[in-house]
């Protein structure tokens, strides 16, 4: 008799407000490809646009099916709701999936609590809500407060991406009994190789040797600290450029605006290039050809810039985050985070020699991520 195939629900939508929570689902399904055929569970795609499951099955994974993730409710159970809401602020008609549409869901914890009476494993990749609240905002980080403090003293299940986060998690709310998990995350990246460097290059007027820094516009992401080493190199005499790709838009871009100003300020317009949010495989191609890639964030969970750089075989040069020692054990330099003159002699003391870089069998790391989550989805 064959054994029939755990069906697994992943709450997906695409956002380049938050790029790495979507290529991290991206990422998962592709490990799921590395699982012998009679493992692979059967994953449901659960979204309010079936436009996300045509974003998945671009991994070739066999077994996708799709799931709306927006319930509807009639005229009346709408009234019933309204009136309920108004008079006792109460929902007392909530619809959900019924109990054998899939054996787990998972996802990122805020959108998880709307889904009742069936199992699930709540996705939190960090706490930033507890070390930069003010990078969230203090309503969004008084929210998540909550809802973790729910989630921790309760028989849910958490999943986090690296054992400095699920630390945290216990640190932050001490006798949880929550039942958790570590599943620590690889990429699969696009075939991005198909695309000549030279195009890339004329296309945002790129010559080498350039450092790369891709990361979205927030705050903590910490890139003054890489302007300002580039800076006291060049009073130095030392001309080093950096290329920065990643949502300018994001947080209004008012963050993005004042790196400019302060680039524009240190006449640094010929060492610093703003590319914006460009295409993932021009992105890619980017990351190959730099010199290193520099992650100087003050906070991460797991990086998805470290995971992409070592899955091509790059040097990087991080922060020194916890995270990212737990991240990298080769092919690294660390800085501290608020030190641009450490930055500054990291990159000086690469100038004018060959970085080299000792490789690594990644494929392993996907097969790990795979079947750790697997792990937890069988874990009962």
């Amino acid at each position: 008799m064959v054994k029939s195939r755990k069906k697994v629900g992943i709450l997906f939508s695409y956002s380049e407000g938050w790029i790495g929570g979507s290529y991290y689902f991206i990422n998962l399904v592709h490990a799921l490809n590395k699982l012998s055929d009679d493992q692979k569970p059967h994953v449901i795609i659960v979204s309010e646009s079936e436009a996300a499951l045509d974003i998945i099955k671009q991994t070739g994974y066999p077994y996708l099916s799709y799931l709306n993730s927006k319930f509807k409710y009639n005229i009346v159970e709408r009234i019933i709701n309204k009136l309920g809401k108004t008079l006792l602020k109460k929902q007392f008609i909530k619809k959900t999936f019924p109990n054998d549409a899939m054996d787990v869901l998972f996802g990122y914890f805020e959108q998880l609590f709307q889904f009742e009476k069936i199992r699930k494993i709540f996705w939190i990749p960090d706490l930033q809500d507890k070390h930069y609240p003010e990078y969230l905002g203090h309503d969004i980080a008084a929210s998540r407060k909550i809802q973790h403090e729910k989630l921790a003293y309760s028989t849910s299940e958490v999943l986090f991406s690296s054992n400095d986060a699920k630390q945290d998690f216990e640190n932050f709310y001490p006798g949880l009994f929550c039942k958790t998990y570590v599943v620590q995350f690889a990429v699969t990246l696009p075939p991005y190789n198909n695309i000549p460097f030279n195009d890339v290059a004329l296309k945002f007027n790129i010559t080498r040797p350039y450092y790369f820094s891709p990361n979205q516009f927030w705050s903590h992401k910490n890139h003054l600290v890489v302007i300002k080493a580039i800076e006291l190199l060049k009073q130095k005499g030392i001309n080093v450029t950096v290329i920065f790709t990643g949502n300018e838009q994001t947080g209004g871009g008012i963050y993005a605006k004042q790196l400019k100003d302060y680039v524009i300020k240190a006449n640094l317009q010929n060492n610093c290039l703003f590319l914006g949010f460009i295409d993932r495989n021009e992105q890619l191609v980017l990351m190959q050809n730099a010199k290193a890639v520099i992650q100087p964030s003050l906070f991460e969970g797991w990086s998805t810039v470290v995971e992409d750089a070592k899955c091509m075989g790059k040097y990087l040069i991080v922060s020194d985050l916890k995270v990212h020692h737990e991240q990298l054990n080769k092919n690294v330099s660390f800085f501290s985070s608020a030190n641009y003159t450490e930055l500054a002699l990291v990159l000086e003391g690469f100038i004018n020699t060959e970085i080299e870089v000792e490789r690594e069998n990644y494929e392993n790391n996907l097969v790990t991520f795979a079947n750790n989550f697997l792990a937890a989805v069988n874990h009962i």
